[in-house]
């Protein structure tokens, strides 16, 4: 039966492998460059040459003005072009043809010669952005607390090595102190680095970000054997903090591509970093509710699927290191 469990969720987790930092909102950028005149920059989610059929459509007084040139990169196809609108882009409506098809969501950021900045995110139920005279602060917040939660959400390494703290400390109190630690070191290094005060390459962060989710697995595993007293076991809420530093810089280098309004840089990070925590903390309640369950049930089943659970992670993460370590990407 255990056994039988733990290939289910594997099952379950391996499709997950390869994404685990790629399930991301499509961006497209729009600047101003000339009197009615813009820069379009479009990234769309894509598997080696394969891309997401989804495309940005303008209203009936915007014309292309030039070619089109597109490129691929990791996990995305980037295409950019100039367009010329007729009486400019204020209120006029962008829709996204086969988004409603789709799971994927589109963030918008649109920038004008005058400073007028627009910014929001697009869903698959509500296919089109609609471009205001003036955007308020409360639509930039409710924009990144959304990819913020999604981002978590859908950032599965980082949701392993929450889970991987779930099953290192036992003792609910001492949770808390360690996903308060972790929580406000991110915070941290989310802050200095979406301002410019450090800069950290990506490659290695996401390297050390896979090893931190190994460490947790391996910690997890030799105390749930009864064979760790180690620091992570006595202090956890030390370790969290310093992975969580590490973590930071991993949010800080998804939040970095879609970029952070200049009029409401703060509004937008403080948005951003709350949903992530929102998130973070949902999914911990989801596993803390279905530990108790699962003990309700059988108390020996509940110790089987823990330690497989850390485990998996284990995988998981030495799978990630040297994906990241060695460069394998698709």
């Amino acid at each position: 039966m255990t056994r039988l469990l733990g290939l289910f969720t594997m099952a379950l987790l391996l499709p997950a492998l390869s994404f685990a930092h790629e399930v991301r909102p499509a961006l497209l950028k729009i600047s101003e460059v000339s009197e009615n005149h813009y820069r379009v920059q479009w990234k769309v989610p894509a598997l080696g040459e394969m891309r997401l059929a989804i495309d940005p459509v303008f209203s009936a007084q915007c014309i292309n003005d030039d070619e089109r040139v597109d490129a691929n990169t990791y996990g995305a196809a980037l295409s950019s072009w100039y367009i010329r609108c007729d009486g400019g882009l204020a209120d006029t409506d962008i829709g996204f043809t086969n988004l409603s098809a789709t799971m994927v969501d589109v963030m918008v950021n649109i920038s004008f010669l005058d400073g007028r900045q627009y910014t929001g995110l697009v869903r698959p139920s509500d296919p089109v952005f609609h471009v205001p005279d003036r955007e308020n602060e409360a639509s930039v917040f409710g924009s990144y607390f959304i990819l913020g939660v999604e981002h978590i959400v859908f950032g599965w390494d980082h949701l392993l090595f929450v889970l991987g703290m779930v099953l290192l400390v036992v003792d609910v109190k001492r949770l808390i102190w360690a996903i308060t630690g972790f929580t406000v070191a991110h915070s941290i290094t989310l802050a200095l680095a979406m301002l410019d005060v450090i800069h950290v390459p990506g490659p290695p962060v996401e390297a050390i970000v896979a090893l931190s989710i190994v460490f947790v697995a391996v910690e997890a595993i030799n105390n749930r054997l009864g064979q760790s007293e180690s620091l992570a076991v006595r202090a956890p809420w030390l370790v969290s903090a310093l992975i969580g530093l590490v973590h930071g810089l991993g949010f800080a280098g998804a939040l970095s591509e879609y970029g952070l309004p200049a009029y409401a840089k703060a509004i937008s990070l403080a948005a951003f970093n709350l949903g992530v925590e929102v998130g973070q903390l949902a999914f911990v309640a989801v596993l803390l509710v279905t530990a108790v369950l699962i003990r309700r049930a059988n108390e020996r089943l509940l110790t089987h699927v823990q330690l497989g659970a850390a485990r998996l992670i284990g995988v998981c993460g030495a799978f990630w290191l040297a994906e990241r370590f060695f460069g394998f990407y698709y």
